[in-house]
C-alpha cells in the first residue's frame, strides 16, 4: 500500500512551503474597438442564434497582443479574425513610433485568428501607431521573452477558477512523471482566489523553477449552433493564447506540453513526453485521450484531486476524447506564421503529420471541472455497471506515487 502523505504535498500546508520558483512578469497590449465604433459580425450573421451566443461573442477585440518576434526584426500583432472588418484592415495605416516609419502589414488569417506581421521594423520602436476606421490607436510593442523559458519543459494552459489543489496536484504529476519544470498559465479572469494565491500554489510544487501567469480576462467565446462545421470557431481567445505563447514566450523551450488542469499525461516506457517530442522525427507527440468519469470507488475515496477517479464509460467509443500535443518548437517546419498550434492539432500542416507522430496517453477527468463550459461534472457517482476500470491509469498512478 502506497503512502499518500509521503508522495503528495498536502493542500493545507502548501501556502507555507517556499520553493525556488521564478515568476516572469508578462504584459500584453490588448486593443478594443469603442462601443460606438464598428463591431465584428459572426460568420453567416443573418442566421438565428440564441441570446447566449451574442452575450459571449467578442465583437470588439481588435488585438490581444503586440510583440517583437524572436528574430528582433519583425513585430507581430495577434487578434480575432477580421470577418466583416476586413475592409477596415485593408485601409488601416500603421506607423512605427517614435521613428514615424510607415509599415506595410502582411496578414495571415484563419477562421479563429489573425496575425498581422511587420518586417524590418526600426530598432527602438516602442509602439505601433494605427489609424483604423477613423480611430487612432497607439499599441505598445511588448518584448519577446522566450529567453525566460529557454531549455525548459514547459506546460501551457488556460485557467479560470480551477481549485488550487487541482492545480497543485496537476503540476506535481507532470513534474514527477515527465520532469516538467516550467508552467505558463493564461488566467481568464479567475475570481475565486487572488493572483498571489495562484502563485503560492505553483511555488509549492517542488521542481517548478519558472512560471508565468498572464492576465487574460477577455471573452473566451461561444459555441456557435448556427455553424455546422467547426462550431467552436468563435473561441478566439484560446487560439490566440496558444499562438502568442508559441511565438513570444516558448520558442526556446525544450518542448511545450499543451495540457489543461483536468488532464493528466501518461508515459510510454521510461521516456517522458518532453523528451519524446525532442526525439520524434518531426518534434511532435500526439496525445491520445480517454474521458475519466466522475465515478469513485470506496478504495479511492481517500485519494486527492484527480487520483480518486479511475473509471471510463463501458462503451469505449464514449471514452475517447480529442487529441492534444507536445511539441519541440525548434523545428524548421514551425517557422511560417501559417503554422498555428491550436487546442487539438497543429494547423497549417498536413493532418498526416499528427497521425504519423508517436503517441502518448492522457486522461481527461470530468470531475476536475467547474462546469464553466459544459456540465461535465454533476456530482460524484458510485461505480456501476456503466463503468470500466482504467488499468492504464492505475499503473500511471502507481508510478506517480513511488516517484521521487
Amino acid at each position: 500500500m502506497f503512502s499518500l502523505s509521503a508522495s503528495l504535498v498536502s493542500v493545507p500546508d502548501f501556502m507555507n512551503i517556499a520553493k525556488n520558483c521564478t515568476f516572469v512578469d508578462i504584459g500584453h497590449s490588448a486593443q478594443f474597438l469603442p462601443e460606438d465604433g464598428p463591431s465584428r459580425l459572426p460568420r453567416a450573421p443573418k442566421r438565428k442564434r440564441p441570446q447566449q451566443f451574442w452575450q459571449a461573442f467578442d465583437d470588439k477585440a481588435l488585438f490581444y497582443d503586440c510583440f517583437w518576434h524572436i528574430d528582433g526584426e519583425r513585430v507581430l500583432l495577434i487578434g480575432p479574425p477580421a470577418l466583416n472588418l476586413q475592409t477596415h484592415f485593408d485601409a488601416a495605416q500603421f506607423v512605427a513610433n517614435p521613428s514615424g516609419q510607415v509599415l506595410s502589414p502582411r496578414f495571415e488569417p484563419t477562421r479563429s485568428m489573425l496575425w498581422t506581421e511587420f518586417r524590418n521594423v526600426p530598432k527602438g520602436t516602442t509602439d505601433i501607431g494605427l489609424k483604423f476606421a477613423g480611430l487612432d490607436f497607439a499599441i505598445p510593442v511588448q518584448p519577446n521573452q522566450a529567453d525566460n523559458f529557454a531549455g525548459t519543459n514547459l506546460i501551457l494552459t488556460m485557467n479560470k477558477n480551477n481549485a488550487l489543489d487541482w492545480i497543485l496536484h496537476w503540476l506535481d504529476w507532470h513534474v514527477k512523471l515527465h520532469s516538467a519544470n516550467a508552467v505558463l498559465i493564461f488566467d481568464n479572469g479567475s475570481d475565486a482566489y487572488s493572483n498571489e494565491d495562484l502563485k503560492a500554489a505553483i511555488a509549492a510544487v517542488d521542481g517548478i523553477t519558472t512560471a508565468a501567469i498572464v492576465s487574460w480576462p477577455y471573452s473566451y467565446g461561444p459555441f456557435d449552433p448556427a455553424v455546422l462545421f467547426h462550431p467552436h470557431w468563435a473561441n478566439f481567445l484560446q487560439m490566440a493564447s496558444i499562438n502568442m505563447a508559441f511565438r513570444r514566450l516558448a520558442a526556446q523551450a525544450n518542448a511545450i506540453l499543451n495540457c489543461d488542469v483536468d488532464e493528466l499525461v501518461g508515459r510510454e516506457g521510461t521516456t517522458n513526453v518532453f523528451d519524446a517530442a525532442r526525439q520524434s522525427p518531426d518534434g511532435l507527440v500526439t496525445l491520445k485521450g480517454q474521458w475519466v468519469e466522475s465515478a469513485v470507488s470506496e478504495d479511492e475515496k481517500a485519494f486527492p484531486a484527480h487520483l480518486g477517479y479511475r473509471y471510463r464509460h463501458r462503451n469505449p467509443l464514449r471514452a475517447i476524447c480529442a487529441n492534444k500535443w507536445c511539441l519541440d518548437p525548434s523545428r524548421d517546419w514551425l517557422s511560417p506564421l501559417s503554422v498555428m498550434p491550436n487546442v487539438h492539432r497543429i494547423y497549417g500542416v498536413p493532418k498526416t503529420m499528427g497521425r504519423n507522430a508517436p503517441t502518448n496517453p492522457f486522461w481527461h477527468f470530468k470531475a476536475i471541472n467547474t462546469n464553466w463550459k459544459t456540465n461535465r461534472r454533476q456530482g460524484d457517482e458510485s461505480v456501476s455497471r456503466h463503468h470500466r476500470r482504467l488499468d492504464s491509469l492505475d499503473r500511471a498512478v502507481e508510478s506517480y506515487l513511488v516517484a521521487d
